[in-house]
C-alpha cells in the first residue's frame, strides 16, 4: 500500500543468501504470508499462471477486504489529477508487464470486471493512496495458499501523475501501479529500503529491483522466452476472508 497504516503479516523469513554482498534475501524480498502460509496464483490446468484483469466500470463492493471494499471506475481520480483514459491504461498495462517480465506469469486485459482476477479502481471512501486487497483461498499446495481474487484501488482525492519529476507529493501512477500489483500476485515489502517493492515510495527507482526481480522468481519461476498460445486467463472469483496490503510515504 502507498501512504497508509502498514497491516503486519506473519514474516516469512527467508534464511537464504545472496552471493553479491551475501545480503539476507528477506532484505531484497519477502513473500507475502495470509494465515500461516505464502500465497501464490495457482497454475491452470496447462501449468501456466495467466491472470486476467480489469479496469472497475461501476461501483464495486468486497464484503470481507479490509481496505478497496467498494471501488468504482477510477473517473473522478483521472479528471482530479488531469490524466486521460488512454494513458492510465497505458500505465497499468506496463505495470503488469514489468512483473510478466520478471517471472513465468501472464496477464491478460479483459472487460468483465466481476470475472478478472485482479480489479483495479478507486476508493469509493478515500484514505491514504493505494491499497491491494488479496482474498485467499483454500487449497494448498507446496506450501503456498492459493490467492483467488486481488483488488488494487486508488485515492481520487490524491493528485497523480505518470512520469517522475522529483516532486514526491505526488505518486507516479505507473510506479504505484506495480507496487500494488506486486501485493496482488503475493509480495511483502521487504525488509530494506532500495526495492520498488519497499514500504515507501521513491523516484530513484525505474522499474523493478533486482530484489523486485528475485521475488518474483522465487515465487513463480523464472520468465519462460515463449509462452504457450493456448493459455487462458483465470477468471476465478470465490471471495474468502481478504486481507489488505500498504505502502507509506
Amino acid at each position: 500500500m502507498l501512504g497508509g497504516t502498514l497491516r503486519l503479516f506473519a514474516a516469512f523469513m527467508l534464511c537464504a543468501t545472496i552471493s553479491a554482498g551475501h545480503a539476507n534475501a528477506s532484505d531484497l524480498f519477502q513473500p507475502l504470508v495470509m494465515n500461516g502460509h505464502p500465497v501464490r496464483w495457482f497454475p491452470n490446468r496447462a501449468g501456466q499462471v495467466v491472470l486476467s484483469y480489469a479496469i472497475a466500470r461501476s461501483e464495486m463492493e468486497f464484503d470481507d477486504a479490509i481496505n478497496c471494499n467498494r471501488i468504482r471506475q477510477p473517473g473522478n481520480m483521472l479528471e482530479k489529477s488531469g490524466i486521460d483514459t488512454e494513458r492510465f491504461r497505458g500505465a497499468l498495462k506496463s505495470a503488469f508487464s514489468s512483473w510478466e517480465r520478471a517471472a513465468n506469469m501472464r496477464f491478460v486485459e479483459i472487460d468483465d470486471p466481476s470475472k478478472a482476477a485482479i480489479v483495479i479502481g478507486e476508493q469509493v471512501v478515500p484514505q491514504g493512496y493505494a491499497f491491494s486487497n488479496v482474498t485467499p483461498g483454500t487449497r494448498v499446495l507446496d506450501g503456498y495458499s492459493e490467492i483467488k481474487r486481488a483488488q488494487v484501488c486508488l485515492n481520487p482525492m490524491r493528485k497523480w501523475k505518470i512520469g517522475f519529476d522529483g516532486d514526491r507529493a505526488v505518486y507516479d501512477l505507473q510506479y504505484t501501479l506495480t507496487h500494488e500489483i506486486g501485493h496482488a500476485i503475493g509480495l511483502d515489502h521487504p525488509v530494506a529500503r532500495g526495492q520498488l517493492m519497499s514500504f515507501r515510495y521513491d523516484e530513484s527507482l525505474h522499474g523493478l529491483s533486482s530484489g523486485d526481480i528475485a521475488g518474483a522468481e522465487f515465487v513463480y519461476g523464472a520468465r519462460r522466452e515463449a509462452h504457450g498460445t493456448q493459455q487462458h486467463a483465470n477468471d476465478n472469483h470465490d471471495r474468502a476472508p481478504t486481507n489488505a496490503h500498504a505502502m507509506a510515504n
